[in-house]
């Protein structure tokens, strides 16, 4: 199964991703790129949001973006 395919299947699952959740759970580090060929390749735009939280590892506040659900994208 292709990486986008991997991302599309995750979202319809969960709802939402995050790059933690894509490294961990599907082996992918580079999400944002499998984001963008998601986006051309089904026309749509991933609706998305920066998260801020604290560092469980460092206490310092880190910022990442969670990816989310679009309706109109189709899963396999």
């Amino acid at each position: 199964m292709k990486q986008t395919d991997q991302v599309i299947a995750y979202l319809y699952r969960h709802g939402a991703i995050t790059p933690i959740d894509a490294l961990q759970d599907l082996g992918i580090f580079r999400l944002a790129a499998r984001i963008y060929d998601i986006e051309k390749q089904h026309g749509i735009e991933i609706p998305r949001r920066t998260v801020t939280a604290k560092s469980k590892k460092t206490g310092k506040t880190v910022k990442f973006t969670e990816y989310q659900w679009a309706k109109g994208l189709s899963h396999a």
